[in-house]
Order: structure tokens, then sequence, then C-alpha cells
């Protein structure tokens, strides 16, 4: 049992601190991690408590182990990966618990992340949709939606998620 004052703070760590311009937008883990988690609820036909329990304690660790930039996980993907196992090794030694999921479950996970990070942006800081990459970004969410069986636009979506 992980002691829950510990597990609790883990939700103030400030998203992006490697980030000048995301950064500055003030999300925390807990702000994600409670996207993440609705946007499964959402968009799942059928998502398992293993799933929703670990979107809720999926970046846990960063509290010990920081947050790399996207672009910079791409650029290195042995160092992302490396770094992945710290952040998940970091939570359990502070006892924070790993739900176990299948592959189709971590795609899940990992599409609801990406999402999550740009509903945030899109919703509360629009000026940011300016760049051009932010349409590559989003043409690469929303192919993985399809590749899970998501036949809607995402973004299109989130105008009418719980309406």
């Amino acid at each position: 049992m992980s002691n829950a004052r510990t597990a609790h703070a883990t939700g103030q760590t400030v998203r992006y601190h490697t980030n000048p311009v995301m950064g500055r937008l003030n999300q925390t883990d807990a702000d994600h991690s409670w996207g993440v988690a609705i946007i499964i609820l959402a968009l799942h036909p059928n998502p398992s408590r293993n799933l929703v329990a670990q979107a809720v304690v999926h970046d846990c660790g960063e509290k010990w182990a920081g947050d790399l930039s996207y672009p910079f996980k791409r650029m290195y993907p042995e160092i992302g990966r490396n770094h992945a196992e710290a952040e998940k090794q970091l939570a359990m030694d502070h006892r924070i618990p790993q739900f176990e999921l299948t592959k189709e479950e971590s795609e899940w996970l990992r599409f609801a992340d990406r999402l999550e990070c740009h509903y945030f942006a899109e919703i509360y800081h629009p000026w940011m949709t300016k760049d051009p990459s932010w349409e590559r970004t989003k043409e690469m969410i929303n192919k993985m939606a399809i590749q899970l069986g998501i036949n809607v636009d995402v973004f299109e979506a989130q105008k009418n998620m719980f309406t």
C-alpha cells in the first residue's frame, strides 16, 4: 500500500517544465492524469478498471524523474525508453501502485496521453495551435484513434464529448 500523502503529492508535479512555452501553461500531473482518464472513459467502449487506474497514476514517477519533452524522446527513443523505465521504477520505489495492462490497453493509454496534451492546449491556450507542427501531430493522433477503432475525428469529438 502506498503512502497516501506521497501519492497525493505526485499530482502537484508541474508538467512541461523543460519546455519554455508549455511550462507556462500551469498544468499539474493531477490535471493531466484526470484528463487522460476522462478521455478513456469518454472514448473507450468498455475500459477496464486497470486501464482507468493506470491512467490516473501513469505519470506519478515524474515527481522524481522529471518530465522529458516529447520532441526529445522522439529524437532519442532509447533515452525516452530508459527514462520511462526509471520513472516507473521510482514510482514503484515510492509504493505508487502500477496496474497491469494488455497491449491494446497500453495503446489506449498512449493515445489518451497524447490527446490530452492537445485538448489541454486547444481548450485553454488556443494560440498554440497556430504552429504548423500542430496539424502533423493532430494527424498522428487521429491515425492512432483509427487504429484503436475510433471512427471519429477526436478533435471534433472534444467539442461534444459529454453533451
